[in-house]
């Protein structure tokens, strides 16, 4: 092997003698690689300590970075960025101001630099600047994480994940495998406990320094896919250090992270320790008053929070309040608040107005909660008006969209829409419309931004608030208010959500980058030119802030026919997942089903014969009775056994469910006769 080359193949987990936590950590084949290749380097970071002394701290790394004047391109590059795109909120024009900017797909040179262009290692700070750091997402790819973040070899890190997605035995080995020959490891993943059909769905970082923080929340989950393949938004912003650290909240949006992270719950009870000394402790340090100017922060937690002058249910029908939190901190009645709270909105929205809607998926929705509870939220405006007549429009890619894209159908895979959920909005009332990202360039980059906007009715550029959160249109992400109407109302949240509002300030006007002028409809010169109309001043007499919103949000290019039984073409058809298609994408892929073949292996077609069929079936059960702990119980209960034993017959029967599992080396051959 070359030595110049230091891979950790994580396979043979534990001590030799113990074969049943050597079986606990190695859960699914093939062993996950972890290529260190290129991470530290003479112009990088310093050189790695012998096997059994402490590593370097920040403060040591960052002296000797200073003391040798040598700064590398990486991180030069990651700090010219910061400065120009200002990323602490006061400095820069446009939606650069405000924090709001676009991923950069790889390979992707953008038409227009009006997107304030951002990719992932301009956003992490050098590790030598680093205390600590948290990342929270729905999925990850370890290996690729490992090699995208290099500061994690070094620097302690709180990981929060959706435990379906990322399995606590291949977290457990990753954690060991980047803290080397540390007796503890350096990071740390805890599993947030979720209600019903909920996730973990929240996807942001928090970079600790000594004298600052930077607060990252984006759409991306932690995988290569989508960073540099798709359509992503990101919010960023550094905030100084207090002077003095206070008791209690001094500004809005630090009342609100704290409250986000402390209704955090966790089957684990180590996980809330950690999640203490990593955030809850280190937030009142940071000032983030100048957040509150231009942002509010819109949280999901899992809980049923009751509404004012709240009375049980008689019957003892209605569900435990998780806590005395007002219903308006989270969910969908947070917008509702953060928008009624805005003085700039108090004069200007017209009923002609509408709301942009983009998201990646579609939940089951019903019309009492699409239009009585989410819609009136996002109508809400000072005073109690503001409801817009225009409706709502749900901006859905296209099937050819998906099928031309940079990862032809393997892109839709992160577009979980299903035909009866598409079904199911159209009868609760969703508009579907086409996305058309043509103007922005990322025509070939499916969406998986979650944006949401209104949308004035006179000029489809000015947007009269943005949304950038990472909750879909579902129920369990925005909440639902059960027992609408009574005096034992409460709001019901099952997932784990984050975003942040932008609301303009008196004097500013928002616009969209990429929407084209609104056709002019008296001939220059005219009198109404130059007057003011009924929306208010115009907009050249206001402060322009331009967002970068991907794609088009004014005169909606409609889907017709849609959730109908009839063909209407893939150009004509919004994009469902489990619908087939017959036309190859860039990669000669005819079908979904083709993708499927080639990524999971037993998935079966016109040709498997019945024993290959069986043998699949049953290395399917085996491994989900492996990823599934309930199920494992039951089978060690049936068995009379214990559950690490149950695990490790089942980790042997894997490979070959149909014969029988190999001999134990602690078994004894059978006696021969005679």
């Amino acid at each position: 092997m070359d030595s110049s080359r230091s891979v950790v193949w994580i396979e043979d987990v534990g001590s030799g003698d113990d074969e049943y936590a050597q079986a606990a950590v190695i859960r699914r084949p093939p062993p996950l690689t972890i290529d260190l290749t290129g991470l530290s380097s003479e112009d990088d970071e310093p050189s790695a300590p012998a096997a059994g002394s402490a590593p370097a701290s920040a403060a040591t790394r960052k002296r000797q970075r200073s003391e040798s004047g040598d700064e590398s391109g990486v991180e030069a590059k990651r700090r010219r960025t910061a400065a120009e795109a200002g990323a602490a909120g006061d400095g820069g024009d446009g939606g650069a101001r405000y924090g709001f900017r676009l991923i950069r797909p790889r390979r992707f040179e953008p038409a227009s630099h009006d997107g304030g262009w951002v990719r992932l290692e301009e956003l992490v700070p050098p590790a030598d600047e680093l205390e600590a750091m948290v990342l929270t997402s729905y999925t990850f790819d370890l290996e690729w994480l490992a090699s995208a973040i290099p500061a994690l070899m070094a620097v302690p890190t709180l990981v929060l994940a959706e435990a379906r997605a990322l399995l606590p035995s291949a977290a457990q080995v990753w954690a060991k495998a980047l803290s080397g020959h540390e007796s503890e490891p350096h990071v740390h993943v805890i599993y947030p406990r979720v209600l019903g059909y909920g996730t973990h769905h929240t996807k942001a970082m928090l970079f600790f320094s000594p004298d600052r923080v930077r607060v990252v929340i984006h759409t991306a989950n932690m995988e290569p896919g989508d960073w540099e393949s798709k359509s992503q938004g990101v919010w960023s912003a550094d905030f100084e250090r207090k002077a003095t650290r206070s008791s209690s909240p001094t500004s809005r949006f630090e009342a609100d992270l704290i409250r986000y992270f402390e209704h955090h719950s966790f089957a684990d009870p180590c996980a809330l320790p950690r999640l203490r000394a990593f955030v809850l402790d280190r937030l009142p340090r940071y000032e983030f008053g100048p957040a509150d100017s231009h942002v509010r922060l819109i949280a999901s937690v899992p809980g049923s929070y009751p509404s004012p002058g709240y009375l049980p249910p008689t019957g003892g029908q209605g569900r435990r309040m998780t806590s005395a939190t007002p219903w308006t901190a989270f969910g969908h009645l947070a917008l509702r608040c953060a928008l009624d709270e805005c003085a700039a909105l108090a004069s200007g929205p017209e009923t002609s107005d509408s709301i942009a809607l983009q998201c990646s998926s579609l939940g089951s929705m019903t019309k009492k909660w699409y239009a009585d509870q989410l819609l009136a939220s996002m109508e809400a405006l000072p005073g109690g008006r503001g409801r817009a007549g225009a409706g709502a429009t749900l901006y859905v890619p296209s099937a050819e969209t998906v099928r031309s894209s940079v990862q032809g159908y393997a892109g839709g895979g992160s577009l979980p829409i299903l035909s009866a959920k598409v079904r199911r909005a159209v009868k609760a009332g969703v508009a579907m419309a086409r996305w058309d990202a043509a103007a922005s360039g990322l025509v070939r980059h499916v969406p998986h931004i979650k944006s949401y906007a209104r949308v004035s009715g006179n000029d489809p550029r000015r947007l009269w608030w943005v949304l950038l959160t990472s909750a879909n249109l579902s129920k369990p992400a925005w909440g639902v208010i059960e027992r609408a109407g009574t005096p034992s109302a409460s709001l019901r949240i099952e997932s784990y959500e984050l975003g942040v509002v932008f609301l303009p300030q008196v004097g500013e006007v928002f616009e969209a980058c990429f929407e084209p002028p609104p056709p002019p409809i008296d001939p220059p010169g005219s009198d109404s030119d130059s007057s003011d109309g009924e929306d208010g001043p115009a907009i050249g007499a206001a402060k322009v802030i331009r967002f970068p919103l991907p794609h088009r949000v004014g005169r909606p290019d409609r889907f017709e026919h849609v959730g109908e039984d009839r063909e209407l073409g893939m150009a004509n058809e919004p994009w469902m997942r489990d619908k087939p298609y017959s036309m190859p994408d860039p990669f000669g892929v005819c079908d979904k089903l083709d993708h499927m073949h080639a990524r999971y292996t037993g998935t079966g077609s016109a040709e498997t014969d019945r024993e290959t069929w069986a043998k699949e079936q049953a290395r399917d059960t085996t491994a989900s009775f492996l990823a599934h702990p309930p199920l494992g119980l039951y089978l060690a209960v049936a068995r009379n056994d214990s559950v690490a034993r149950v695990r490790y017959d089942l980790l042997r029967r894997l490979p070959a469910p149909h014969s029988a599992p190999p001999p134990s080396a602690n078994t004894m051959p059978p006696a021969e006769d005679g």
